[in-house]
């Protein structure tokens, strides 16, 4: 089924699953939130949410926190592990919006802005002991 997802997304460039784990709460509901992902195309960006396999097989779902020379940072909203070093060969997917119910939220619409810039000063507050 896996394998499947990640041929949908190299023939159509474009996917529409829901994601099971719960990293990415609040933002992503598991198994309730339709999530609509795109090819890479234009690169990844700070702020993102990326699809992405790790080198253990395992599929992940996670913002990235910071850009770097040897690869992204990433962390699930709903964790404060930071994981490094994941590079563009790894990159499945980005998150281009979810349905919640039968409203569409769009990544990069002004609600979505908001809730990205409450949780990067949420987590530098976090990070820094408040």
């Amino acid at each position: 089924m896996i394998k499947k997802m990640e041929q949908i997304l190299v023939e159509t460039g474009e996917l529409f699953t829901t994601a099971s784990g719960i990293s990415m709460l609040p933002c992503i509901r598991p198994k309730r939130d339709m999530i609509h992902l795109v090819t890479p195309n234009q690169g990844v960006k700070k702020h993102d949410v990326i699809l992405y396999k790790r080198k253990n097989g395992n599929y992940i779902l996670h913002r990235v926190i910071k850009t770097k020379p040897d690869g992204y940072v990433l962390c699930g909203d709903n964790q404060w592990v930071l994981e490094w070093g994941i590079n563009d060969e790894q990159v499945l997917g980005v998150l281009k919006g979810f349905y919640r119910g039968k409203d569409m939220w769009i990544v990069r619409k002004i609600v979505c802005i908001i809730y990205m810039w409450l949780y990067g000063v949420f987590r530098l507050q976090c990070e820094n002991g408040f």
